[in-house]
């Protein structure tokens, strides 16, 4: 009973610092822990059923606590888009037919819209974007942000061409597109999974920005 006591300790913990400020929007999604309840996998299943996420109700990614409300995917408390970043977005949204929106929430999950962010398997850049991607699709400069995202909208229009819905796109961007083909579906990988349900949380939060609203 200790070992469970000092979990629920340390969570409340969490989500207090959570509430109190920003955390949410800077926490990776390896540290999401989704895949533990029941609603997160019937949130999966659904998904992989082939249900619209705009369909699905929020999804609670922790318990509530004193009888509050809980933190829910519906509110990452992602804050604005960096007005440097609004008309990059709005050209490569038209030049790819990739919504603005979705491009913003792929570039906070990815990169918190750090032109100069390196992941330690070697993404580089605001799109996060692996070597071996970006010389395929002719991209010198991987810090150029603007290059860097119009890179990225590029690769992310073939995978919604190819794989037609959304929550697929997002996987294959995130694990590959082999592992979507493999699995006929989304990856049962735990932060692909957590990768693909922050960024339509992202989506929804940004479609309401004025400035994203295509």
């Amino acid at each position: 009973m200790l070992y469970r006591f000092v979990f629920w300790a340390f969570l409340v913990c969490a989500v207090s610092s959570v509430v109190s400020g920003n955390a949410f929007a800077q926490m990776t999604v390896k540290e999401l822990p989704l895949n533990r309840t029941p609603a997160w996998k019937q949130y999966v299943s659904r998904l992989q059923s082939g249900a619209s996420p705009k369909t699905l109700p929020p999804l609670q990614i922790f318990p509530s606590f004193g009888g509050g409300p809980g933190l829910t995917l519906e509110s990452p408390a992602a804050g604005e888009v960096p007005l440097e970043w609004l008309e990059p977005i709005r050209r490569a949204s038209i030049r790819h037919g990739v919504s603005a929106a979705l491009l913003a929430a792929i570039l906070k999950a990815e990169s918190d819209f750090n032109a100069r962010a390196v992941s330690p398997k070697g993404a580089r850049g605001a799109m996060q974007i692996m070597p071996d991607t970006g010389r395929a699709l002719g991209l010198q400069n991987f810090f150029d942000p603007e290059a860097n995202l119009d890179a990225g909208a590029s690769y992310f229009s073939s995978l919604l061409q190819e794989f037609s819905r959304t929550e697929l796109a997002l996987a294959a961007y995130n694990a590959g597109p082999e592992a979507v083909r493999h699995y006929g579906g989304l990856p049962p990988f735990r932060e692909t999974q957590a990768y693909v349900a922050r960024v339509l949380a992202l989506f929804r939060h940004y479609s309401n920005s004025p400035g994203l609203s295509n």
